[in-house]
């Protein structure tokens, strides 16, 4: 357990800190040296489907959507996820790429091979960081590709400019 004077003495434990324990998260601001909490504009109530086979990554995505007021629905693989497309009818989806059963991409596929979910804005979040994997996935239907590992804020900001993107549709 870090003791507050360890923190003081090393900047870098500081901001890991605070990065990992602070809520809501914390950004610095420019070149001045002051922090302020990270506020993410949303409206509450937006539906979001995570799609990860790994519980652990899950559970906090779940927490951190719920922190921006967000109603989430969890899925561990891809058939799971075709399923609650249907039942769930979310906003924004977030699909890991290297699943059992139906990858990420299998999913995008299925997805408009079946016409299911074709206003959902999906965000691909996955450890393959290629250039090829960014393309196939925006290819296939995709609106956002975020690399693990990856900041609470760089999730945060995704998110929202998925959800405000696919609120300015329904407005239209």
């Amino acid at each position: 357990m870090l003791i507050l004077t360890d923190l003081r003495k090393s900047p870098l434990r500081l901001l890991r800190f605070l990065t990992l324990y602070a809520r809501p998260p914390l950004v610095r601001l420019g070149p001045s040296k002051r922090w302020q909490a990270l506020e993410i504009e949303t409206q509450p109530g937006h539906r979001v489907l995570i799609v990860d086979d790994d519980p652990d990554i899950r559970e906090i995505l779940v927490r951190n959507l719920e922190q921006m007021g967000c109603v989430t629905c969890e899925a561990a693989d891809g058939l799971e996820a075709l399923d609650q497309l249907q039942a769930f009818q979310p906003d924004v989806m977030v699909l890991d790429v290297n699943m059992p059963f139906l990858d990420g991409f299998g999913v995008l596929d299925r997805m408009r091979e079946l016409s299911v979910g074709q206003d959902v804005r999906t965000l691909m979040l996955t450890a393959l960081n290629e250039r090829d994997d960014v393309q196939r996935s925006i290819a296939k239907g995709a609106r956002d590709y975020l690399a693990k590992p990856f900041s609470a804020k760089q999730f945060a900001l995704r998110i929202a400019r998925l959800l405000i993107r696919s609120r300015s549709q329904l407005d239209r």
